[in-house]
């Protein structure tokens, strides 16, 4: 690539050295112009035969400046890289059998530096990915040869990349139990590279939501709740619905304080299961929870969903162990005319607000007062008892009763 200086008459000027410098220009998006951008022109022709552009992209443009105010822009250019593997950007975990698999399954054509593809000069001139079920499930209470998973006759197995995106809108999985160990391969034209994505399947659409594992009647407060809740969504056979797509959601019973229950509160269903592993009650008090479980309408994702609800029996949440000791009560120095005149001299100036003063050898005329909290912020009434030491100069003595019972220091 080369940039030539002209004059008036479009004649080369074979006497120009300026150095010209190339940078992207139109179309950019964050892509980076590798190479030595700046080249010094040799008799009014500067020549750059190292420039690479690190993303796939179409509309790139280059411009070229050099001293003067001269400047120059290239023609529209496409940069496209070889076809190396397939990514899967989108994939339910699970998938109800002789449905539509929703969201559908979306395939991203990819170049060696992991950049989408979005087309090009290919060899074939076009990206054709299919898809197709792996051997190595095992269905429920048959062989494989009698319970097989097949596509139905109205899949379209095979689709063109449409931007570097091959989209399965119409696919249904066929099949008569639940399988375990189940996986699409995708596949295209342009590479000899595969996808897999495992999924669960349900032979039945979800139609209960049961709490399995709930938690202990005594919890401690500002700790997870243990055992972790778990639930189940369940299909019209009884068997868990391994293939749900449903978002299970945990409240407080009766609308408790809204932020009181911390956590994870909502999250899709894996395998038809909702375990929630960080679920936590600051306050003390006496409660139970209220499960939900959202299920979308496969058919028509913009009709309602079902709901399905589960409770917990009551639990009670009491005070935890000492976590934390914070003074909340400063000391108060003594009144001016109890302070020596030698402790009042040293004081040039009003100290700050937020600092302490006080005279040598006189009491503070406040205590200072701590607290115990526990991991909740929970004030702890327990007898312990609480040191205090002094944090200072070398030298210096704290006089007094150094230990006493929280809250009264």
């Amino acid at each position: 690539m080369t940039a030539r200086f002209f004059d008036l008459g479009g004649n080369v000027v074979p006497s120009v050295t300026d150095v010209v410098s190339v940078a992207l220009g139109q179309n950019a998006h964050g892509a980076r112009l590798n190479g030595n951008t700046a080249r010094a022109a040799v008799a009014g022709v500067a020549t750059f035969g190292d420039l690479s552009v690190d993303r796939v992209r179409n509309g790139y443009t280059l411009v070229f400046s050099a001293p003067g105010g001269l400047r120059a822009e290239s023609a529209r250019f496409s940069v496209q890289g070889e076809v190396t593997s397939l990514g899967v950007v989108a994939f339910p975990a699970g998938v109800l059998l002789n449905t539509r698999v929703i969201p559908a399954p979306r395939v991203a054509i990819l170049s060696d530096a992991l950049n989408v593809v979005v087309g090009g000069p290919w060899r074939p001139p076009y990206v054709l990915v299919s898809v197709a079920i792996l051997d190595g499930y095992v269905p429920a209470g048959c062989a494989p040869a009698d319970c097989p998973l097949t596509f139905s006759p109205a899949s379209t197995t095979a689709v063109m990349a449409v931007r570097g995106v091959a989209t399965f809108d119409n696919l249904e999985v066929f099949g008569n139990t639940n399988y375990q160990g189940a996986r699409l391969r995708f596949s295209s034209n342009a590479s000899a590279a595969t996808v897999d994505s495992p999924f669960f399947s349900s032979s039945f659409d979800e139609n209960e939501l049961v709490l399995d594992q709930a938690m202990a009647a005594y919890q401690t407060t500002g700790l997870t709740l243990v055992p972790h809740p778990a639930l189940t969504l369940y299909d019209g056979t009884g068997k868990a619905a391994r293939g749900s797509i449903g978002t299970c959601t945990a409240a407080l019973s009766a609308g408790g304080p809204a932020g009181l229950l911390a956590g994870t509160t909502s999250f899709p269903a894996r395998a038809g299961r909702c375990v929630y592993t960080d679920l936590s009650i600051a306050l003390v008090g006496e409660y139970a929870l209220a499960f939900s479980a959202t299920i979308p309408d496969r058919a028509d994702p913009s009709a309602a969903p079902t709901l399905l609800a589960a409770a917990s029996p009551a639990f009670n949440v009491s005070i935890g162990p000492a976590a934390t000791l914070a003074v909340f009560s400063q000391p108060v120095a003594p009144p001016p005319s109890s302070r020596s005149p030698r402790a009042s001299q040293s004081v040039l100036t009003p100290p700050p607000k937020s600092q302490v003063f006080a005279s040598s050898g006189l009491p503070f005329s406040a205590m200072p007062c701590v607290e115990l909290r526990d991991a909740g912020g929970n004030l702890i009434a327990a007898p312990r008892r609480v040191r205090a030491a002094l944090a200072g100069p070398p030298g210096a003595e704290l006089r007094g009763a150094l230990e006493a019972p929280p809250l009264s220091y």
